[in-house]
């Protein structure tokens, strides 16, 4: 069976271990990108993932955003900020852009998160990080106007996110990447905005249970495990909803 980009990223990230899309395959637990020159993911354990994002063309790249996206309930480390040489050689890049920027917390704050990446990463490997590396965390610029640019970012992002999520209620996409996953009804279907679509029953019994408070983690909906029933979230293999938002579609179904 022939599956779609999206199927076989998701089926990836179920441990499904062969399986074949139109230009991405999954053999032996590993998937790929057009062949086996180009390995997307494969998992280091069973709850980290190692991201191959050196990607090279265009569709390539969103072969790497479908399986990041697919993994996101896991701990997930990307090549690109796993290899010293490859860290050092950012770093530096990002650093010479720091001392001639008008805004140099937008370099500080991505030098910080590469930083940390590669910090969980040789904490995984049970590996030291090097002195070349470390120098990069002593540099510093005034935290308050760090906050307010984060505080800008995060105001750009929300009004993104929600042009995002008008045009995929409104049928305009068919795939939304979201912090937090929406949903949409397609005939006897229910599209998520990850473009998995499940059928109505299932979901219908999902409301019910979460209507009535009963404990749903470990049971699925189709081949996706439902992972977190917290007060205010649900977290179904990938895919993050808010409850207050489960209840409310679902009272419409």
């Amino acid at each position: 069976m022939t599956y779609s980009n999206i199927q076989i990223a998701h089926l990836f990230a179920t441990d499904v271990q062969t399986a074949k899309a139109g230009n991405m395959f999954i053999s032996n637990g590993v998937i790929y990108s057009f062949g086996y020159h180009y390995e997307l993911a494969r998992f280091l354990d069973s709850e980290t993932v190692l991201i191959n994002n050196r990607g090279y063309s265009k569709t390539t790249s969103k072969h790497i955003g479908l399986v990041t996206q697919a993994t996101r309930q896991f701990k997930q480390f990307f090549s690109l900020n796993c290899d010293f040489k490859l860290v050092l050689a950012q770093l530096q890049v990002l650093e010479s852009k720091l001392i001639k920027a008008r805004l140099p917390e937008i370099y500080l704050s991505q030098i910080q998160l590469l930083l940390n990446s590669y910090s969980d990463y040789c904490k995984y490997v049970n590996k030291a990080v090097e002195s070349e590396i470390l120098y990069f965390g002593s540099l510093t610029i005034d935290l308050d106007k760090l906050r307010a640019l984060k505080a800008k970012r995060i105001e750009s992002e929300l009004k993104k996110e929600n042009d995002l999520i008008s045009k995929f209620i409104g049928f305009e996409v068919s795939y939304a990447k979201l912090k937090f996953d929406v949903l949409r009804l397609e005939n006897d279907k229910v599209r998520t905005s990850q473009g998995v679509l499940l059928d109505l029953f299932p979901c219908r019994s999902l409301y019910n249970a979460l209507k009535a408070g009963f404990d749903v983690v470990g049971s699925k909906i189709d081949s996706y495990t439902i992972l977190e029933n917290s007060k205010n979230f649900v977290k179904i293999g990938c895919h993050n909803f808010k409850k207050d938002y489960l209840l409310s579609f679902g009272a419409n179904l």
